[in-house]
């Protein structure tokens, strides 16, 4: 297998009776951005969860997923509550990372006023660039990002783009969105569930 592929392989998954994954053909290449786009229940949140290993497909198989180290912002922000925001951060991050690292690229999302309060006294758009920074600094080869703009006003959803454009180079993104600006903001090649 060449390089860091990973492959989809007549992938299938059912709950019960019902087929919410139906023979799934994919090679994602590495470095490569897909964004993912279909309606709600219709299987994008259960395809994350087989990339992230959380679930086995019913039937097909996925290579490629070995020795990869992933992030991810998920659809809820999955934060240490009674921690702080750098806490939140520094916990997956080398020992050699300093606070000031953490900050510089807070700005970058004009997160401010975080300090000295747990994240559970946070706005839900303050935690939401919390957990983003999180994944962006966390050393992955892969990095998930499902809805990770919700609950963003315009303004900041733009300097988030913007953010992870810069940040995310040489990394394979996956983009699970509603929102079709976020896939053509970052280049993504498109994949719709239907």
């Amino acid at each position: 297998m060449r390089g860091k592929e990973i492959i989809f392989e007549n992938v299938s998954v059912n709950f019960n009776e019902k087929e919410v994954l139906k023979d799934i053909n994919l090679t994602i290449k590495q470095g490569e951005v897909i964004g993912i786009m279909g309606a709600s229940g219709i299987g994008k949140t259960t395809f994350v969860k087989i990339l992230l290993g959380l679930l086995k497909p019913t039937s097909g198989k996925v290579y490629g997923l070995e020795n990869l180290q992933f992030s991810a912002v998920f659809q809820e922000d999955r934060l240490c509550e009674n921690f702080d925001a750098i806490t939140n951060v520094k916990m997956v991050l080398p020992s050699d990372i300093t606070t000031d690292q953490v900050e510089k690229e807070f700005l970058k999302v004009l997160l401010t006023d975080y300090k000295g309060t747990s994240v559970s006294k946070l706005s839900g758009g303050m935690k939401r660039r919390v957990a983003i920074v999180r994944a962006v600094m966390a050393q992955s080869d892969v990095i998930i990002l499902d809805e990770p703009l919700k609950g963003l006003d315009e303004a900041l959803k733009e300097k988030v783009l913007s953010y992870l454009k810069e940040s995310l180079s040489e990394r394979t993104v996956i983009l699970v969105t509603h929102d079709k600006a976020e896939i053509e903001a970052l280049h993504a090649k498109l994949l719709y569930f239907s």
